[in-house]
């Protein structure tokens, strides 16, 4: 299996942003089309990095003992 890079990140905008304000009913609208169209391939993706990670620990537990 080739080894393949990989980056998970996480940006926030701070909290006290000036001109932030509440989500409107559209920005939930248009939040819960997103999630429900990015949710399940981000799970396989989660899954597929677990997988790779899981792999290599495994190699170099097996190479330590």
């Amino acid at each position: 299996m080739p080894r393949l890079p990989w980056f998970i990140g996480v940006f926030c905008a701070p909290t006290s942003t000036p001109g932030a304000t509440k989500p409107t009913e559209i920005t939930r609208s248009k939040i819960r089309v997103y999630c429900s169209l990015i949710g399940p391939f981000s799970g396989l993706i989660r899954k597929a990095i677990l997988k790779q990670v899981k792999t290599e620990a495994e190699a170099v537990l097996k190479g330590a003992s």
